[in-house]
């Protein structure tokens, strides 16, 4: 089986939610590369599931995940 092949990237982030994504990271035993990874699938998969249309003003993506909105 052949490797996949992997790009780095630089990330930058406000300081307070790499602290939150390193902290699930912990909480699931996992890197926070990977944490990273499967944030970024389940973002994107959230796109397909609800259009690419970006949230309201003043709407974050836990209102609309709880509301099912």
């Amino acid at each position: 089986m052949k490797p996949i092949k992997k790009k780095p990237y630089t990330l930058r982030l406000e300081t307070c939610l790499g602290e939150r994504i390193e902290q699930w990271a912990r909480d699931n035993r996992r890197t926070f590369t990977a944490e990273i990874g499967l944030l970024i699938e389940q973002g994107i998969e959230w796109r397909k599931n609800h259009g690419d249309k970006p949230l309201s003003q003043g709407e974050t993506l836990e209102k609309t995940v709880s509301t099912g909105s």
